[in-house]
């Protein structure tokens, strides 16, 4: 992908979005919840399939892809499948507005990307924050050794152990929209910082227990 600007960024951009939301969106599938819960969930889903992924495929021997989190969303949607059997959620009728949400989560998510990037000219330019380090090499760490695990991606920085926590799910993250767009690792881990904001905390913000039976 050529740096040519923010327009180039779109792809990795849209990528890290829907890698944010379709394996919460088939994990929630039998679930009959509204539009703001369920988008709220599913990103919290997605980010527990994503890491689940790493961790599930890295001890099986599988380099981590970013298909490996749509086959945990698979079992999990099999699982809301049997729980809403046994005890369905309740309906009740659609009394909420979801335009004027979906207007709010439209502008508010533009807002925060011209506040947060409005002075960095290109996508690819990495974070100066002291840990980015890091957080840089564990994402090359994935995808040059393919083990995309928690329990192991502490050993970076702490060689002498087998057993190193670090939760991975970011990287992942970041994994998958250079596996499915071929963006440099700077743009993957803007973009994903980006569609976190969109998809999984503006929706989360949103979100309240009332609204968990199907109101939007």
């Amino acid at each position: 992908m050529t740096d040519d600007g923010w327009i180039s960024a779109l792809p990795a951009l849209f990528a890290a979005a829907a890698f944010l939301q379709l394996p919460g969106q088939i994990a929630l599938a039998p679930l009959p919840l509204g539009l703001v819960p369920r988008t709220a969930l599913a990103g919290a889903v997605s980010i527990v399939s994503i890491g689940a992924a790493g961790v599930v495929f890295s001890f099986a021997g599988v380099p981590f892809a970013a298909w490996q989190a749509l086959i945990i969303a698979a079992i999990l949607a099999a699982a809301c499948w049997f729980i809403a059997r046994r005890a369905p959620l309740p309906l009740v009728p659609r009394t909420n507005r979801p335009v004027p949400t979906l207007v709010s989560w439209v502008l508010a998510s533009a807002l925060i990307g011209v506040v947060a990037f409005a002075a960095v000219p290109q996508p690819s330019l990495v974070s100066q924050t002291y840990d980015n380090v890091f957080h840089l090499s564990a994402i090359a760490s994935i995808l040059d050794h393919g083990d995309a695990s928690s329990a192991t991606l502490r050993g970076l920085i702490e060689t002498d152990r087998s057993f190193a926590f670090y939760p991975s799910a970011w990287h992942s993250l970041a994994t998958g929209v250079i596996q499915t767009t071929g963006a440099p690792i700077g743009t993957a881990v803007n973009a994903g910082w980006l569609a976190t904001t969109a998809v999984v905390w503006l929706p989360g913000a949103a979100y309240t227990p009332e609204s968990l039976v199907r109101t939007i």
